[in-house]
């Protein structure tokens, strides 16, 4: 626990729906949610479809060359290509040319200078100038990033398009009373990009990389997936999202892997309470890390196995399947929950309906990662190997 203080977007000098006050917050998260009802995902996922599509060409190419395929890299590409085009309406284009666009790879240096500007002007401010001394090259990036974020929202805004976009619901409440400024288009613009396509690309990988560990359980998923169409182009997100072994596979990824793996932060009201029979003074930050309550003993049996089917098994009644909340609850729960799951659900679906995976020696510790906010994931190397169909 630890004194509240405000805070701004890094780098654009306003709050964006993360980090905004109890005042700020409800007004940004309004007009963000007319981008994030179902109406407006529904139209879009034949534009979702499309990158998915074009993930699996780019990924029978490699099965026919019998490439290794870094899973961690594909995921990525298509998730920000999709957030790019949904909230800028062009893509990075990372799909088309098989590789991260220098954006992304900037990210991790930002999100690891975040990291440590927090920690320094938190813990020892004395040490903010030998920082600047020595991490000149990675703030360099930091400042990158922001910049080019920055031009992407700028040449957005010029941009005149008959397709709506985020930025599209943004810019028709900018000039509201209760709406959005430019400088908190550009931010939350920002923000949406890292929060939506990092963290399911995340958890798309520990998905592959839990399952490879899991044959059997891997085994009934394709099974689930294999039995429920007669074509591809019939995986739809309606007809994925009736599927129970998958959503519990991602149920137990969630746990054992969160893409975002912290506290989240709620503030004490002025006054103090208590809280767990402690008395906690007001203006207090206090937040539980979510790997320690996922991997609980106390909550769920066997913690530290992956069993999808604890979610549904009766064996595994006794487990307190609530504390599992990878999106947050509250006013303050994640925005683009139902997105995440669109792109999960068809971009695993797909990928086991055309293909049988494998992984490759070397890679049984690649969980064993350094967390930035984001997990700073390594190459997680696969084979595949194309399904043939009569």
């Amino acid at each position: 626990m630890e004194k509240s203080g405000g805070s701004s977007s890094e780098g654009f000098g306003t709050q964006n729906i993360v980090n905004a006050d109890a005042k700020t917050h409800p007004r940004q998260r309004r007009v963000l949610s007319y981008a994030f009802g179902d109406k407006a995902l529904r139209e879009r996922e034949g534009l979702i479809a499309q990158y998915v599509d074009l993930l699996m060409k780019r990924l029978h190419d490699k099965a026919a060359s019998d490439d290794t395929v870094d899973i961690t890299a594909w995921f990525n590409y298509t998730t920000f290509d999709i957030l790019g085009d949904l909230a800028f309406s062009e893509s990075f284009h990372c799909l088309e040319n098989s590789r991260y666009h220098p954006w992304i790879l900037m990210k991790i240096s930002n999100m690891k200078m975040v990291v440590w500007k927090n920690l320094v002007n938190r813990y020892v401010p004395v040490l903010g100038s030998l920082m600047r001394l020595f991490a000149t090259e990675v703030m360099a990036q930091s400042d990158e990033v922001i910049r080019l974020s920055k031009r992407r929202a700028s040449q957005r805004l010029t941009l005149e398009t008959s397709r709506p976009d985020f930025m599209t619901h943004m810019l028709q409440h900018s000039n509201e009373r209760n709406g959005m400024t430019t400088a908190e288009v550009e931010a939350n613009a920002y923000v949406l990009i890292i929060a939506g396509s990092e963290t399911t690309a995340t958890l798309l990988t520990g998905a592959v990389f839990y399952l490879l560990l899991n044959p059997a359980a891997l085994a009934r998923l394709v099974k689930e997936i294999r039995s429920s169409f007669s074509a591809e182009a019939d995986i739809t997100d309606a007809a994925v999202s009736k599927l129970p072994y998958l959503s519990a596979v991602f149920n137990e990824t969630f746990r054992l892997y969160p893409p975002v793996d912290g506290a989240s932060n709620r503030v004490v009201p002025e006054g103090g309470a208590f809280i767990d029979g402690q008395f906690v003074p007001g203006g207090t930050r206090v937040g539980i890390p979510v790997t320690a309550a996922y991997q609980c003993r106390h909550y769920f049996r066997k913690p530290n196995l992956f069993i999808p089917e604890r979610w549904s098994d009766r064996a595994y009644d006794s487990d307190e399947k609530a504390v599992l909340q990878p999106f947050g609850v509250g006013p303050r729960n994640c925005i683009g929950r139902t997105l995440a799951y669109m792109e999960m659900r068809l971009i695993m679906s797909r990928l086991l309906w055309n293909f049988d995976i494998e992984l490759l020696p070397g890679q049984k510790n690649w969980s064993d990662q350094k967390l930035f906010i984001l997990w700073d994931k390594g190459p997680l190397n696969i084979r595949l190997n194309a399904v043939e169909r009569k």
